[in-house]
C-alpha cells in the first residue's frame, strides 16, 4: 500500500530525473544506472564521491529505507530509516541500525524491494516467510552494530586493501603451500619460503 500523494511521487521522480542529470554532466564517466531507486542513486552518490573524503571520522545516519530493508523507520518519516555508518580513512567501518519488529511493515518491504531490484541485484532481498512468522510471534525492541575486524586491522595498519589484512591465507589467491615433515619436528607449512609451525 503506498500511502504518498500521486502529486508528491511525481515531484519525487521529477527530483531524481534532475539529480541523475547533473551527475551526468559533471561525471560522464561515472554514471548510475537511469532506473535506479531514491536510495540506490544516494548510496551511489556516497559510495563514489563522499567516501572517499571521509578522512576523519565521520557518521552519516538517517539513510532511504529502499537500501535498508530490516531497519525501523523513524516515526512521522516513511522514507528514512533509523541506521548509521561510521567512515573512516576513506572506507566504512561500520553499520548499525535499530531492527524492524512490525511484521506487517516488514512484508510490505520485501514486496517493493521484489518490484524495485532485479533478480541478479546482490541487495534484493527474498520474502522470507519463515522470518515473518517469528517476528509475528513477538519481536522484542532490538538493534545491531557491525564493525568487521578486517576492516579495523585495515585501519591500523594502513592497508587499502581487505586482502592484505585477512588471516586465511587459503582466500588469497595464487599462493603456494607446501607440507613438509622433517625429521624430529612437527608438521610445517611452507609458502612462499616462509615456515609456519601448525
Amino acid at each position: 500500500m503506498n500511502h504518498i500523494p500521486p502529486l508528491a511521487r511525481a515531484k519525487r521522480r521529477e527530483n531524481q530525473q534532475f539529480r541523475f542529470k547533473a551527475i551526468k554532466a559533471k561525471h560522464p564517466n561515472k554514471m548510475p544506472d537511469p532506473h535506479v531507486t531514491r536510495g540506490k542513486l544516494i548510496d551511489f552518490l556516497l559510495s563514489e564521491f563522499l567516501e572517499p573524503t571521509f578522512i576523519q571520522p565521520t557518521f552519516l545516519y538517517n539513510y532511504p529505507r529502499d537500501i535498508s530493508p530490516l531497519a525501523k523507520s523513524i516515526p512521522g518519516d516513511d522514507v528514512t530509516v533509523e541506521r548509521f555508518e561510521g567512515y573512516m580513512a576513506g572506507f566504512e567501518l561500520c553499520n548499525a541500525f535499530t531492527e524492524l519488529n512490525d511484521p506487517l511493515d516488514q512484508e510490505q518491504r520485501f514486496v517493493d524491494m521484489g518490484r524495485d531490484y532485479t533478480d541478479d541485484e546482490e541487495e534484493k532481498n527474498p520474502l522470507d516467510e519463515d522470518y515473518l512468522r517469528a517476528m509475528r510471534y513477538g519481536m522484542p525492541p532490538n538493534g545491531g552494530f557491525g564493525m568487521g575486524v578486517d576492516r579495523l586491522a585495515m585501519l591500523l595498519l594502513d592497508k587499502h586493501s581487505i586482502r592484505e589484512v585477512l588471516l586465511f591465507p587459503a582466500l588469497e589467491e595464487r599462493r603456494i603451500i607446501y607440507w613438509a615433515r622433517p625429521a624430529r619436528s612437527p608438521f610445517l607449512l611452507y609458502a612462499r619460503n616462509s615456515p609456519c609451525l601448525i
